[in-house]
Protein backbone atom coordinates (compact mmCIF):
# COMPACT_ATOMS: atom_id res chain seq x y z
CA UNK A 1 0.00 0.00 0.00
CA UNK A 2 0.54 3.67 -1.12
CA UNK A 3 2.28 5.73 2.11
CA UNK A 4 -0.18 8.86 2.85
CA UNK A 5 1.07 11.81 1.07
CA UNK A 6 2.32 13.27 4.58
CA UNK A 7 3.82 10.36 4.94
CA UNK A 8 6.06 10.09 1.51
CA UNK A 9 10.26 10.52 1.70
CA UNK A 10 9.57 12.53 -1.55
CA UNK A 11 6.78 14.76 -0.95
CA UNK A 12 8.64 15.73 2.57
CA UNK A 13 11.62 16.53 0.16
CA UNK A 14 9.82 18.57 -2.02
CA UNK A 15 8.81 20.53 0.71
CA UNK A 16 11.60 21.22 2.36
CA UNK A 17 13.08 22.15 -0.72
CA UNK A 18 10.38 24.26 -1.72
CA UNK A 19 10.75 26.32 1.63
CA UNK A 20 14.41 26.74 1.17
CA UNK A 21 13.79 28.64 -2.64
CA UNK A 22 11.27 30.99 -0.83
CA UNK A 23 13.56 31.33 2.08
CA UNK A 24 16.70 31.80 -0.42
CA UNK A 25 14.57 34.50 -2.54
CA UNK A 26 13.52 36.25 0.64
CA UNK A 27 16.80 37.17 1.71
CA UNK A 28 17.69 38.41 -1.83
CA UNK A 29 14.94 40.46 -2.42
CA UNK A 30 16.25 41.75 1.01
CA UNK A 31 19.84 41.64 0.85
CA UNK A 32 20.67 41.10 -2.99
CA UNK A 33 22.24 44.21 -3.46
CA UNK A 34 24.38 44.27 -0.57
CA UNK A 35 25.38 40.87 -1.22
CA UNK A 36 26.42 42.03 -5.31
CA UNK A 37 28.23 45.01 -3.25
CA UNK A 38 29.78 42.72 -1.29
CA UNK A 39 31.15 40.11 -4.09
CA UNK A 40 32.02 43.65 -6.05
CA UNK A 41 33.71 45.06 -3.13
CA UNK A 42 35.85 41.84 -2.48
CA UNK A 43 37.00 41.39 -6.12
CA UNK A 44 37.94 44.70 -6.71
CA UNK A 45 40.21 44.52 -3.20
CA UNK A 46 41.73 41.53 -4.42
CA UNK A 47 42.27 43.32 -7.93
CA UNK A 48 44.29 46.12 -6.26
CA UNK A 49 46.56 43.88 -3.93
CA UNK A 50 46.90 41.91 -6.80
CA UNK A 51 48.56 45.12 -8.63
CA UNK A 52 49.97 46.77 -5.81
CA UNK A 53 51.97 43.48 -4.95
CA UNK A 54 53.26 43.75 -8.98
CA UNK A 55 53.80 47.38 -8.71
CA UNK A 56 55.72 46.92 -5.73
CA UNK A 57 58.03 43.73 -6.94
CA UNK A 58 58.79 45.63 -10.29
CA UNK A 59 60.11 48.57 -8.64
CA UNK A 60 61.82 46.66 -5.86
CA UNK A 61 63.55 44.83 -8.77
CA UNK A 62 64.44 48.52 -10.49
CA UNK A 63 65.72 49.59 -7.42
CA UNK A 64 68.11 46.61 -7.29
CA UNK A 65 68.97 46.60 -10.83
CA UNK A 66 70.18 50.20 -10.43
CA UNK A 67 72.26 49.83 -7.41
CA UNK A 68 73.78 47.11 -9.27
CA UNK A 69 74.73 49.40 -11.71
CA UNK A 70 75.90 51.62 -8.41
CA UNK A 71 78.05 48.40 -7.22
CA UNK A 72 79.61 48.05 -10.57
CA UNK A 73 80.73 51.91 -11.25
CA UNK A 74 82.35 52.06 -7.87
CA UNK A 75 84.36 48.93 -8.22
CA UNK A 76 85.43 50.19 -11.57
CA UNK A 77 86.34 53.33 -9.87
CA UNK A 78 83.50 55.51 -11.60
CA UNK A 79 82.79 57.54 -8.08
CA UNK A 80 82.00 60.34 -9.79
CA UNK A 81 79.40 58.75 -12.06
CA UNK A 82 78.11 56.64 -9.48
CA UNK A 83 76.87 59.82 -7.15
CA UNK A 84 74.01 61.28 -8.39
CA UNK A 85 72.59 57.85 -8.64
CA UNK A 86 73.54 57.18 -4.91
CA UNK A 87 72.09 60.40 -4.09
CA UNK A 88 68.50 59.43 -6.07
CA UNK A 89 68.86 55.66 -4.41
CA UNK A 90 69.42 57.47 -0.38
CA UNK A 91 66.31 59.57 -0.97
CA UNK A 92 63.54 56.67 -3.03
CA UNK A 93 65.29 52.80 -2.38
CA UNK A 94 63.81 52.52 0.65
CA UNK A 95 64.82 50.96 3.73
CA UNK A 96 66.40 48.22 1.98
CA UNK A 97 68.22 49.85 -1.38
CA UNK A 98 68.08 53.39 -0.04
CA UNK A 99 69.91 52.02 3.10
CA UNK A 100 72.86 50.57 1.35
CA UNK A 101 73.23 53.91 -1.05
CA UNK A 102 73.64 55.86 2.12
CA UNK A 103 76.13 53.43 3.48
CA UNK A 104 77.98 53.64 0.37
CA UNK A 105 78.02 57.50 0.55
CA UNK A 106 79.37 57.05 3.90
CA UNK A 107 82.14 54.71 2.93
CA UNK A 108 83.12 57.00 -0.15
CA UNK A 109 83.84 60.25 2.21
CA UNK A 110 85.41 57.73 4.43
CA UNK A 111 87.87 56.40 1.53
CA UNK A 112 88.17 60.51 0.72
CA UNK A 113 89.93 60.77 4.41
CA UNK A 114 86.46 62.99 5.08
CA UNK A 115 86.29 61.22 8.53
CA UNK A 116 84.00 63.94 10.11
CA UNK A 117 81.46 63.44 6.88
CA UNK A 118 82.08 60.28 7.02
CA UNK A 119 80.84 59.82 10.78
CA UNK A 120 78.33 62.50 10.70
CA UNK A 121 76.33 59.96 7.88
CA UNK A 122 77.05 57.11 9.35
CA UNK A 123 75.42 58.90 12.65
CA UNK A 124 72.26 59.73 10.68
CA UNK A 125 72.20 55.70 9.31
CA UNK A 126 72.90 54.68 13.07
CA UNK A 127 69.87 56.66 14.84
CA UNK A 128 67.46 56.08 11.83
CA UNK A 129 64.93 53.85 13.58
CA UNK A 130 63.59 52.90 9.79
CA UNK A 131 66.68 51.54 9.39
CA UNK A 132 66.84 47.43 10.09
CA UNK A 133 69.09 46.65 13.41
CA UNK A 134 72.21 44.92 11.35
CA UNK A 135 72.30 47.83 8.96
CA UNK A 136 72.73 50.34 11.99
CA UNK A 137 74.80 48.33 14.34
CA UNK A 138 77.50 48.37 10.83
CA UNK A 139 76.73 51.84 10.56
CA UNK A 140 77.85 52.10 14.73
CA UNK A 141 80.81 50.12 13.64
CA UNK A 142 82.03 52.20 10.68
CA UNK A 143 81.56 55.61 12.83
CA UNK A 144 83.70 54.15 15.43
CA UNK A 145 86.24 53.43 13.02
CA UNK A 146 86.17 57.14 11.24
CA UNK A 147 86.22 58.33 15.35
CA UNK A 148 88.41 55.81 16.43
CA UNK A 149 91.42 57.93 16.61
CA UNK A 150 89.65 61.34 18.33
CA UNK A 151 88.32 58.98 21.05
CA UNK A 152 89.31 58.24 24.22
CA UNK A 153 89.86 53.69 24.27
CA UNK A 154 86.93 53.71 26.56
CA UNK A 155 84.49 55.60 24.91
CA UNK A 156 85.66 53.44 21.70
CA UNK A 157 85.08 50.03 24.19
CA UNK A 158 81.85 51.34 25.69
CA UNK A 159 80.40 52.19 22.42
CA UNK A 160 81.11 48.26 20.66
CA UNK A 161 80.93 46.23 23.43
CA UNK A 162 77.69 44.63 22.51
CA UNK A 163 78.98 43.79 19.12
CA UNK A 164 82.45 42.57 20.20
CA UNK A 165 81.22 39.26 21.29
CA UNK A 166 81.34 35.77 19.08
CA UNK A 167 77.54 35.49 18.19
CA UNK A 168 77.50 39.31 16.61
CA UNK A 169 77.77 39.77 12.87
CA UNK A 170 80.07 42.18 13.32
CA UNK A 171 82.11 40.53 15.75
CA UNK A 172 85.11 40.34 13.67
CA UNK A 173 85.00 44.21 12.79
CA UNK A 174 84.20 45.50 16.22
CA UNK A 175 86.26 43.08 18.54
CA UNK A 176 89.19 44.25 16.60
CA UNK A 177 88.57 48.43 17.10
CA UNK A 178 87.90 47.21 20.96
CA UNK A 179 91.36 45.24 21.28
CA UNK A 180 92.93 48.52 19.35
CA UNK A 181 91.52 50.40 22.29
CA UNK A 182 92.84 47.45 24.63
CA UNK A 183 96.15 48.36 23.38
CA UNK A 184 95.95 51.72 23.68
CA UNK A 185 95.05 51.27 27.51
CA UNK A 186 98.27 48.97 27.76
CA UNK A 187 96.41 45.76 28.43
CA UNK A 188 98.00 43.63 26.54
CA UNK A 189 96.50 40.59 27.83
CA UNK A 190 92.55 41.79 27.32
CA UNK A 191 93.91 42.86 23.50
CA UNK A 192 95.34 39.30 22.88
CA UNK A 193 92.14 37.15 24.42
CA UNK A 194 90.10 38.59 22.26
CA UNK A 195 92.19 38.72 19.14
CA UNK A 196 92.39 34.95 19.72
CA UNK A 197 88.96 34.65 20.16
CA UNK A 198 88.53 36.85 17.02
CA UNK A 199 90.66 34.07 14.59
CA UNK A 200 89.22 31.22 15.91
CA UNK A 201 86.00 32.69 14.45
CA UNK A 202 84.31 31.02 11.50
CA UNK A 203 82.01 34.45 10.31
CA UNK A 204 85.11 36.40 9.98
CA UNK A 205 86.74 37.09 6.61
CA UNK A 206 90.16 35.61 5.93
CA UNK A 207 91.95 39.19 5.49
CA UNK A 208 90.37 40.35 8.98
CA UNK A 209 91.28 36.81 10.46
CA UNK A 210 95.11 37.63 8.77
CA UNK A 211 95.28 40.91 10.36
CA UNK A 212 94.26 39.88 13.85
CA UNK A 213 96.67 36.65 13.99
CA UNK A 214 99.55 39.77 13.51
CA UNK A 215 98.48 41.83 15.82
CA UNK A 216 97.91 38.58 18.42
CA UNK A 217 101.69 37.73 17.22
CA UNK A 218 102.65 41.43 18.44
CA UNK A 219 101.12 40.96 21.36
CA UNK A 220 102.15 37.39 22.00
CA UNK A 221 99.08 35.51 22.26
CA UNK A 222 98.52 32.44 21.24
CA UNK A 223 96.30 32.45 18.34
CA UNK A 224 98.09 31.08 15.60
CA UNK A 225 98.47 27.79 17.13
CA UNK A 226 94.55 27.98 18.13
CA UNK A 227 93.51 28.43 14.70
CA UNK A 228 95.97 25.75 13.40
CA UNK A 229 94.68 23.30 15.42
CA UNK A 230 91.29 24.26 14.51
CA UNK A 231 91.60 23.90 10.76
CA UNK A 232 93.74 20.35 11.53
CA UNK A 233 90.64 19.62 13.32
CA UNK A 234 88.40 20.78 10.46
CA UNK A 235 90.50 18.83 7.85
CA UNK A 236 90.20 15.00 10.20
CA UNK A 237 87.19 14.04 8.65
CA UNK A 238 88.58 14.67 5.46
CA UNK A 239 91.49 12.86 5.78
CA UNK A 240 90.51 10.14 7.86
CA UNK A 241 87.77 9.55 4.41
CA UNK A 242 90.24 10.03 1.62
CA UNK A 243 92.54 6.99 4.02
CA UNK A 244 89.30 4.52 4.26
CA UNK A 245 88.98 5.04 0.43
CA UNK A 246 92.60 4.34 -0.35
CA UNK A 247 91.91 1.03 1.97
CA UNK A 248 88.78 -0.22 0.26
CA UNK A 249 90.27 0.26 -2.95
Amino acid sequence: MALPPEQNPTFIREVDEELRREELLRIWRSYGVWIVVAVVAILLGVAIWLYMDHRSTSAAAARGERYDAVVHDLSSGQKAKAAPELAELSKTGGAGYGTLARLEQANILLDKGDLKGAAAKFAEIESDPAVAEPFRQLATVRRTYAEFDSMKPSQVIDRLKALAVPDSPWFGSAGELVAMAYMKQGKRTEAGALLSKIAQAENVPDSLRQRVLQLAGVLGADASAAAATDEATAAEPAANEQSEGNTTR
